[in-house]
């Protein structure tokens, strides 16, 4: 029978709960029949005592608790459409945040609240990614064959470098603008640009110097590094190259060699090479060596990799998803609640998967406002709307889909 299915559903996903309340009312029989054995309670008294009649009051109260909200969080969700009650703006959200987001060829910023709405950028090809400065002064933008810098301050943009890309065809020259890292001084950056046809491939690794507007080649690009990160100055580039190594029986899968590259000369020169369990800089033993990396993270880097995802955490630990039954739910700390049934909705040429689950997610690219108290997604229909979680209040933030939300880390 589905209620029982879903019984046993609900109780492998809030075991913790279940568990929490047992453990309640196991302790608290256990210390009286305790105090019982050691005298310092006459069962007898006990059982005619009040305090007996408030605990077994206590724990039908608990387990009455415990079924009640077992039938609100199992009941039927309502869909996550208008008929919902999704309000039009977004007026109520408290939270002083600029919003980034990619809607096609153009780059859009927007209060949380829904005011300033202000296009930064308008590219004349798709946007795919946007990189924020340390600093915060400067935005790279990349599109399908352009790399932009964009200065906030006074909002002009210029570009630093291109790609040539053909039509779009199977046997076509294609390319990408990628591998973005600032300086940790915000000075400098590198990036990668890579093309390939069917014949061949090549790829060109360079510098660009804000302050004096020079760009520097890496050279050597045969070694064809995948990634390169700063030193803690700024100064310096390393980069590794990898060898699966034929035996792991110590735990180390790779040879690594890491090379090292002084800003402005950018020479490729190997100083360390070890055994290392993954395909990642050698931190610590670089370390050891005086040699201090910096690790990079993703906190200033907003790109299309990931957007499409149903899953996001915040930084006070909470959770926000769709389960296996496209109910949108939110887990904060070991307690789940289920909040709205997400409809999908069928596309033109959709893979066979998504035909056989009735379509696509309507809503995708969920994910946590700074603050945790607010989380933006797209919606296929109504465009980005704002949830607060914890009431469930929805609103719309803009009419226009759009996706890859950023903004600039406090």
């Amino acid at each position: 029978m589905q209620w029982i299915d879903e019984l046993f559903h609900f109780v492998s996903a809030y075991f913790e709960i279940l568990l929490a309340i047992d453990l309640f009312m196991f302790i608290g029989f256990v210390v009286i029949h305790v105090a019982a054995r050691l005298r310092f309670l006459r069962i007898d008294r006990l059982l005619n005592s009040t305090f007996y009649y408030l605990l077994v009051t206590l724990q039908v109260f608990l387990v009455g608790f415990t079924l009640l909200i077992f039938f609100v969080n199992l009941g039927q969700k309502r869909p996550l459409d208008l008929t919902a009650q999704i309000e039009p703006t977004t007026r109520w959200v408290r939270e002083d945040r600029t919003i980034f987001f990619i809607d096609q060829n153009q780059l859009v910023a927007i209060q949380a609240d829904g005011s300033h709405r202000q296009v930064i950028y308008r590219a004349g090809e798709r946007i795919k990614q946007y990189h924020f400065s340390p600093n915060g002064r400067f935005l790279l933008i990349t599109t399908i064959n352009e790399l932009i810098l964009y200065r906030r301050r006074d909002q002009t943009a210029r570009t630093i470098d291109t790609i040539e890309v053909g039509l779009a065809d199977d046997h076509a020259l294609k390319g990408n603008i990628g591998g973005i890292r600032w300086s940790p001084t915000g000075k400098r950056f590198c990036y990668r640009l890579s093309q390939w046809s069917d014949f061949s491939s090549i790829q060109h690794w360079k510098v660009y110097d804000l302050d004096t507007g020079r760009k520097a080649s890496l050279s050597r690009p045969e070694l064809r590094f995948t990634a390169l990160v700063w030193d803690r100055q700024g100064q310096k580039l390393y980069a590794g190259r990898y060898v699966r190594l034929a035996s792991a029986s110590n735990g180390d899968a790779y040879r690594c060699s890491v090379y090292e590259m002084i800003w402005p000369d950018l020479r490729p020169n190997k100083i360390w090479t070890g055994p290392t369990e993954k395909m990642t800089l050698p931190v610590r033993d670089l370390a050891r060596s005086g040699i201090h990396v910096l690790i990079p993270h993703r906190r200033y880097s907003f790109g299309k990799v990931g957007q499409k995802r149903t899953l996001a955490h915040s930084r006070q630990g909470a959770e926000i998803g769709v389960d296996e039954r496209d109910t949108l739910y939110y887990a904060a700390l070991w307690w789940r609640k289920r909040l709205y049934q997400v409809p999908r909705v069928e596309t033109v040429g959709d893979i066979p998967r998504f035909q056989y689950q009735g379509g696509r997610l309507t809503i995708s690219d969920l994910r946590f406002l700074p603050s945790g108290r607010y989380v933006i997604m797209e919606h296929y229909f109504w465009g980005i709307l704002i949830l607060d979680p914890v009431s469930g209040r929805i609103g719309i933030l803009d009419n226009q889909r759009g996706s890859t939300f950023g903004w600039y880390p406090d």
